[in-house]
């Protein structure tokens, strides 16, 4: 007989950031004295619950099949299995310009919406063996968004020293921008590690990877851009709009890396070397 299993640990959802800059408004990040940004959203699920100790014993009846005579059997009793640890889902991070400005001054940037899963609970202790422990739910990463939109009062931007986004986790999460204006950073690093879906020319759709869109706008660095997914990257451009490196441009996706644009105009340019890599197809 085993112990009482302890509870399972609840699910953790980060919460989401939303920074809006619209008609003709800026809005400064980290300019005075702070300096630089740091945007997180991480869930953390709960911990498990400790199995249920069981010290005492158990008879059974022996070889004669009867309980109360000399071959009976005494066992012993397992403790009781603990919980296990809650599920952590990163939140969300969003900014968005709609004819308006979002700048950090030339600081850096860094975003990372991870997900946490808590602690297994300890297995219980019992006269015949300890219960399993520390087996946890797996972790999602969560979702970053850039967006640019042009109004009557102009394209929206979003100007960025050096940006780092992380949206990784035991499944990956996803980081996408749309550039119907301007998006301008020093540099990009965006990592979405973790486990994901195949995709099918579908990283406009799917909830993870790394999907950049530009509808007449730019998603530019003045230098390096370096773009990494456990799954797919997605690069659209449509409408003259375009994705640029000052520096080298690196695509790496251990399933697809998924390039369109319109005959005519590029999608995607660098002024260093173009590095891309992709486990199924490009």
């Amino acid at each position: 007989r085993t112990g009482a299993t302890g509870g399972n640990g609840g699910f953790g959802m980060g919460g989401e950031i939303e920074i809006v800059a619209t008609d003709r408004g800026t809005v400064g990040l980290g300019i005075g004295r702070s300096g630089g940004n740091l945007f997180t959203s991480t869930g953390t699920g709960g911990d498990g619950g400790r199995g249920a100790d069981n010290p005492g014993t158990i008879t059974l009846p022996g070889d004669d099949l009867v309980l109360g005579t000399p071959d009976d059997i005494i066992q012993g009793l397992q403790g009781g299995n603990g919980g296990i640890g809650g599920e952590g889902s990163g939140g969300t991070v969003r900014l968005s310009a709609a004819g308006g400005t979002i700048t950090s001054g030339g600081a850096a940037v860094e975003i990372s919406v991870a997900g946490m899963s808590g602690d297994g609970g300890a297995g219980g202790t019992g006269s015949g063996g300890v219960g399993n422990c520390c087996s946890s739910f797996i972790d999602f990463g969560g979702r970053v968004i850039f967006e640019t939109l042009t109004t009557s009062a102009g394209a929206g931007r979003i100007s960025l020293g050096d940006t780092t986004i992380e949206a990784s986790g035991g499944a990956a999460g996803r980081i996408e921008m749309h550039a119907g204006g301007n998006i301008t950073m020093s540099s990009l690093v965006a990592d979405t590690f973790g486990f994901s879906f195949p995709t099918n020319n579908n990283t406009s759709e799917i909830a993870q990877g790394i999907f950049l869109e530009t509808n007449g706008g730019t998603i530019s660095t003045t230098g390096e851009m370096t773009l990494r997914a456990s799954g797919s990257i997605g690069v659209y451009g449509q409408d003259g709009g375009l994705v640029s490196a000052g520096g080298n441009l690196t695509m790496a996706a251990d399933d697809q890396v998924d390039l369109r644009g319109q005959t005519g105009n590029p999608t995607v340019s660098t002024g260093g070397d173009f590095l891309i890599t992709a486990g199924n197809s490009i």
